[in-house]
């Protein structure tokens, strides 16, 4: 075979690699590919390809760095490039790529304006019905989702939803990643009966297609799982959750993000079983691997600090709840804004504490 249809086909088992989730292989077929077309002097278009794939698959790895890296090289490399249709696509393709990594970042603001003024673009580029529109459009809605912007949220996945539908139909495979777009905004509207509805039509879509033992599945259940806490089905909550644990933590292809959001669910699931221990190690143990992936310095690091508070708190640990909730509050001002709905949360579980550590008042 030729060198550069080798590294082509390479490229594209990376590709569907990641698509599985299997983004540890995933990995090695997409750098073996990018250096053969250096090295066989490949197209501008053929690199900038190859380094978008590995952009998205180290992002999912949670290297970030090496993925920004991979990312900016591919948008440089098509700057000189024409405005020919294929490159046109590409590029939008790695912006979406870089909005979802600033996603991941914690950097929301930044994404949503990124990925909104694509979307313009790609409308006026090639109208509302099409396949770059309806991509760009989930991504926004999980930046304005995690934004806290929940109702313009709600629109961005409700139009790709029916772009999906109109153009694609009903059991399209993407249908299952708007169903867990729904979901998880549902769960952050506090609507978990609805939610879970949603969660189990992308689950049974996504296992029609990839089976049951899949990490874009435990994706799917670790969504299933934290609805099932808010309707306080707590023992449902724990099956469902430590079966997506398992995908995300099981080698080559580990998930440390998906991981660590799940490993606290559990931990939500065990304090509502009372099991506040066990809750407590989970806690620390997502803990530890956000404060990895992301630093100190991440919206997503504070979620865990309040939910340590809150088991301090049920334990009449008054001090050091009230510390964890400082702390979560701060990274909250700091990373989403005071308005944010988890800044507000987080303060008013901090206001509801008693001025005095209960350990204090028995004389201990």
């Amino acid at each position: 075979m030729d060198p550069l249809e080798r590294a082509a086909a390479q490229h594209q088992a990376g590709i569907e690699l990641h698509e599985r989730g299997e983004d540890a292989e995933a990995e090695i077929q997409l750098a073996e590919a990018l250096a053969s077309f250096e090295r066989h002097a490949g197209s501008t278009e053929d690199l900038a390809n190859v380094l978008l794939g590995l952009g998205m698959v180290r992002r999912e790895l949670g290297r970030f760095d090496t993925a920004r890296q991979a990312l900016d090289r591919a948008a440089a490399l098509l700057h000189t490039e024409d405005d020919a249709e294929a490159v046109a696509t590409l590029a939008i393709q790695i912006e979406r790529a870089l909005g979802e990594l600033l996603i991941a970042e914690g950097r929301y603001g930044d994404a949503e304006r990124l990925l909104g003024a694509a979307v313009v673009r790609a409308k006026s580029r090639w109208g509302s019905d099409h396949a770059e529109v309806l991509d760009l459009l989930n991504s926004r809605g999980v930046a304005l989702k995690h934004a806290g912007r929940y109702d313009e949220a709600e629109l961005a996945y409700e139009e790709s939803f029916e772009i999906l539908t109109r153009c694609y139909g009903p059991e399209h495979p993407g249908q299952a990643t708007a169903y867990h777009n729904l979901a998880g905004l549902a769960h952050a509207q506090g609507e978990f009966v609805r939610g879970e509805s949603l969660a189990r039509k992308g689950i049974a879509l996504r296992e029609r297609d990839l089976g049951t033992d899949n990490v874009r599945v435990a994706e799917d259940r670790a969504v299933l799982g934290a609805l099932l806490i808010g309707q306080q089905r707590f023992e449902d909550a724990e099956v469902t959750l430590r079966q997506a644990i398992e995908v995300f933590t099981r080698p080559p292809d580990t998930h440390p993000y998906d991981a660590a959001v799940a490993i606290e669910n559990l931990g939500s699931a065990l304090a509502g079983q009372l099991r506040y221990d066990d809750a407590m190690r989970a806690y620390e143990r997502a803990l530890a691997i956000k404060t990895e992936v992301f630093g100190d310095h991440h919206a997503e690091v504070g979620v865990t600090l309040h939910n340590i508070g809150s088991v301090f708190s049920n334990l009449g640990r008054v001090t050091e709840a009230r510390q964890s909730f400082i702390r979560a509050e701060t990274l909250f001002t700091t990373t989403l804004g005071p308005d944010h709905p988890h800044t507000e949360t987080t303060r008013q579980a901090r206001l509801r504490l008693p001025p005095e550590d209960s350990s204090t008042a028995r004389g201990e």
